[in-house]
């Protein structure tokens, strides 16, 4: 079914293969060229659908089209390695730096997320930390301290800190 009748659920998007993205992006490579730009595979996590990820990585670097891959390091390192390995630039996001809570917010597993960090950061590939920091939830200085030292841990110098753009999230923990 494309829509529900209530419109509550409705398909946004369309299934397309590896050659007609290619061919799609390629229209822009003018101004990949012109402005140093690329393709950032984002929206999720794109290890989750990694088989396709790195498929498109490779046809990209193929046509000398910079890539970007945008990463919570949450999936599996085999999935992940496959699409960094077809990249320029590793764009990893670094949530919250606490089990508790990454799980609770995110789902999302602390110590894999490290591993598959160490992993990133050994791979030769650059990386860019980046922490969406959200008022109430990740903000405090306990946290931020924390951040700190898994950045101090592995000689990161910089982060790219991203203000949150939405609504003001409060934290349940104390």
């Amino acid at each position: 079914m494309q829509a529900c009748a209530n419109t509550a659920l409705q398909v946004a998007g369309y299934e397309v293969a590896v050659p007609e993205l290619i061919a799609i992006l390629l229209r822009d490579r003018a101004y990949f060229d012109a402005s140093g730009g690329g393709v950032t595979l984002s929206g999720g996590e794109p290890s989750f659908q990694a088989e396709f990820a790195a498929q498109l990585a490779g046809r990209l670097r193929e046509n000398r089209v910079h890539v970007a891959l945008d990463t919570c390091g949450q999936g599996p390192w085999d999935a992940l390695a496959s699409i960094v390995s077809s990249t320029d630039l590793v764009l990893f996001d670094i949530k919250l730096a606490e089990s508790t809570r990454l799980r609770e917010y995110t789902g999302a597993n602390w110590p894999l997320v490290l591993a598959n960090l160490d992993r990133v950061l050994a791979s030769g590939t650059d990386v860019v930390i980046r922490f969406p920091l959200v008022p109430g939830l990740n903000d405090d200085h306990e946290h931020l301290n924390a951040v700190g030292a898994v950045l101090r841990e592995r000689n990161i110098h910089s982060i790219d800190v991203i203000p949150y753009a939405g609504l003001p999230v409060t934290s349940t923990s104390q």
